[in-house]
């Protein structure tokens, strides 16, 4: 990845190069702002770190220069000042400057510019894509294949359904308004109401209205993300590797979390974000008499003999406070009741939601 670095200070050239360099980071040095525009119109710059004083100008009025070139509207700015006043900080973010550094933080600037790395990385991904309007199906469609993703398009939601059924996508791109029977929000409720995995492959919804009350239904749905027509690539592109890079991580986690308890001494059982188990360990199958084929993708509370508003609020203190222990009644496999203590929290993704549940648990004894 190239960061084109904006500073006439050679020793800071120097550090800065070098670090960079150990990080697998291509730093691209110039010592003025004429310089820097000379090299953004004949090189591709990924990230641009610019001085706020330069030979020949400052960095907010450079910044400025950079943003009116179409190549750079939405490329990572990164300011260098050791200025503290809240007016020239907010002129500075003003003028399109993305996020601001001091030069003694360039170890932590190598970690903030790394985040972006994943938008400049090939990623092989199978995306379901629904939009009923023929020319901006054509135009996204092209968009996403040229940066390698495999699309499959439907201009209906019914067809669409049918297919995802039968196949596994890393993503479900939908409009939310469709020609025919069923409509993207539809889809997007029959998705979700899947047990197991395939329940929780990440939405991304296009909609033309941008309203609150919109917004809300289409994340109380289980929407992951949502982009407003019309369709900007830099935008969706990003929108999109963040939320397939979010889920793999977390199923990542989710798996490592799962052979790590398998050998464990209490019954462990994660669960998918609707409370259906995904995974239990050889504990768990002691304890309660089931199989792994018996309860996967079942609701845990058919394993739970509580009150169902006990039940409920257990899962709402996991919810609200991240996690609860305490005494609970379980019926096994034979129909016997007896006491367990139970705890549970939850694991969020890289958007801070809920994606699964862990438990542990163990035969109470007083």
């Amino acid at each position: 990845m190239k960061v084109l670095i904006v500073d006439n200070v050679k020793l800071f050239q120097v550090i800065i190069s070098n670090l960079f360099a150990s990080h697998d980071l291509e730093p691209v040095m110039q010592e003025t702002g004429q310089d820097a525009l000379s090299t953004l119109t004949q090189n591709t710059i990924d990230i641009i770190c610019i001085s706020m004083y330069l030979p020949d100008t400052d960095g907010i009025s450079l910044c400025q220069q950079i943003r009116a070139l179409e190549a750079y509207h939405y490329t990572p700015i990164i300011l260098f000042t050791s200025e503290t006043n809240p007016a020239s900080l907010k002129k500075a973010m003003t003028a399109g400057i993305t996020e601001i550094f001091d030069k003694q933080d360039i170890q932590q600037l190598v970690t903030y510019i790394k985040r972006f790395s994943i938008q400049h990385q090939a990623l092989n991904a199978h995306i379901l894509y629904i939009e009923d309007s023929v020319s901006q199906q054509a135009a996204t469609t092209a968009i996403f294949e040229s940066f390698g993703l495999n699309v499959t398009h439907f201009n209906n939601a019914e067809e669409a359904w049918e297919h995802f059924v039968k196949n596994d996508y890393d993503l479900v791109v939908t409009d939310i308004i469709l020609e025919g029977n069923m409509s993207g929000i539809t889809l997007v409720s029959h998705i979700r109401r899947l047990e197991g995995q395939k329940g929780n492959t990440p939405i991304l919804a296009l909609t033309g209205f941008d309203d609150i009350s919109r917004r809300i239904e289409l994340f109380n749905l289980g929407v992951n993300d949502y982009i407003i027509k019309p369709i900007i690539q830099q935008e969706i592109m990003a929108r999109i590797k963040n939320l397939i890079v979010s889920y793999r991580s977390t199923q990542l986690q989710v798996n490592l979390i799962s052979k790590v308890l398998e050998n464990s001494l209490e019954g462990m059982f994660v669960t998918e974000y609707n409370k259906t188990i995904r995974s239990i360990n050889k504990t768990f199958v002691e304890i309660t008499g089931y199989t792994h084929q018996e309860v996967k993708g079942k609701s845990l509370l058919s394993i739970m003999t509580g009150e169902l508003s006990e039940v409920n609020q257990i899962w709402n203190t996991v919810d609200q406070q991240g996690s609860w222990q305490g005494k609970i009644t379980i019926r096994n496999k034979s129909g016997q009741s007896y006491l367990v203590w139970l705890n549970l929290f939850y694991i969020k993704n890289s958007q801070d939601i809920i994606s699964h549940y862990i438990g542990r648990m163990h035969l109470y004894k007083p």
